[in-house]
């Protein structure tokens, strides 16, 4: 995984575990922009540049709002989700099942968190890991695919220094699968899951 981030210019860390605490780690991040996702405030959080922390079982719907908030400042990858996820549009609408204010206030956040990761991310080599604790989430499988769908929306994979890597185990797999040439987007979720969250 190190030699994966070692070309990125931000890394994205979403719900990483303290396994991946270690002062390699730790040394390939020192000169990246890092940007942590977790209600926890991990020690990689407390050395991050920004340390967005949702609830906990909300990453769904921060993913998808995220997505939401690249394709409305159109800051995403056109020709690339046109090659290779040509339902992004589909899946736009969908994200617009989501009230943004209500949500991210569940969420225990402003729209302020989204707009400085998309200020950080802007025109850069993003990296985007995810640890065991996205799959805790209660609707895990869809919030793995809204976490790669912000990948293919900004066009991560195939670039040096890019992509969407999940734990698996101890090892890490991509998002994305390039050869495949296809990514299907989420098409329905649980909303009601939102009336649980205190």
């Amino acid at each position: 995984m190190i030699d994966k981030i070692s070309s990125s210019d931000v890394v994205i860390l979403w719900g990483i575990d303290s396994h991946v605490d270690s002062d390699a780690f730790f040394e390939v991040l020192k000169d990246k922009k890092t940007i942590v996702i977790d209600p926890v405030k991990t020690e990689i959080a407390k050395e991050a540049d920004l340390h967005i922390e949702i609830k906990s079982d909300t990453d769904l719907f921060f993913a998808m709002l995220l997505s939401r908030f690249l394709y409305i400042y159109d800051n995403f990858d056109k020709e690339f989700v046109e090659k290779y996820a040509s339902d992004y549009e589909e899946y736009h609408e969908l994200t617009q099942g989501i009230r943004i204010v209500s949500t991210l206030k569940k969420i225990g956040l402003d729209v302020s968190a989204i707009q400085n990761i998309i200020e950080l991310i802007e025109n850069k080599k993003v990296m985007i890991v995810c640890g065991k604790g996205v799959n805790k989430d209660s609707q895990s499988d869809d919030t793995v695919e809204s976490i790669n769908a912000i990948g293919v929306m900004l066009g991560l994979f195939d670039k040096e220094g890019c992509g969407v890597m999940h734990v698996d185990k101890d090892d890490y797999k991509d998002g994305f699968d390039i050869k495949e040439q296809k990514f299907e987007f989420l098409e329905e979720f649980d909303l009601d899951i939102l009336k649980d969250i205190e």
